[in-house]
């Protein structure tokens, strides 16, 4: 299967466009917060770090740890 680097460079332009896609690909785009297990609950990126909050309790989901701290 042929990717063309202009392809790539295109979809994944900067870092939050990579961490958007890798939390797609992981959680799917319906996740689940597994701390407080709400479904289909909305994350947010945090600022400044390489990680995603839940919107209803604030727990954060590192994407690089793969799991989720309150």
């Amino acid at each position: 299967m042929d990717y063309p680097v202009r392809q790539f460079f295109a979809e994944f332009s900067d870092d939050d466009a990579c961490l958007k896609r890798v939390m797609e690909v992981r959680y799917g785009l319906r996740p689940t917060c597994g701390k407080c297990g709400v479904v289909d609950v909305t994350f947010h990126k945090i600022s400044g770090r390489r990680a995603y909050a839940c919107a209803a309790w604030r727990s954060r989901l590192s994407l690089r740890r793969n799991d989720l701290s309150g």
